[in-house]
């Protein structure tokens, strides 16, 4: 594949940031309201595959680490 199509798709991590947006949005509460087991399971029906909850855990620091998510 070359680089230029990869940047034409989300990431699990832009995805994570876009679920994390959609809760907030949805119940009003704050992202720690959402567990893992949640954002595995719609990434599960965004992506068409399951990620690991390491996986998630680890993109959920590195948002955390950038300031994207608090």
């Amino acid at each position: 594949m070359s680089k230029g199509m990869n940047k034409a798709r989300s990431t699990t991590e832009h995805l994570i940031f876009l679920i994390l947006y959609r809760h907030d949005g949805r119940k009003g509460l704050s992202r720690a309201g959402i567990s893992v087991k949640d954002i595995q399971a719609e990434l599960a029906l965004e992506t068409g595959r399951e990620r690991s909850i390491r996986h998630i855990r680890k993109l959920l620091l590195m948002l955390e680490r950038k300031g994207a998510i608090e």
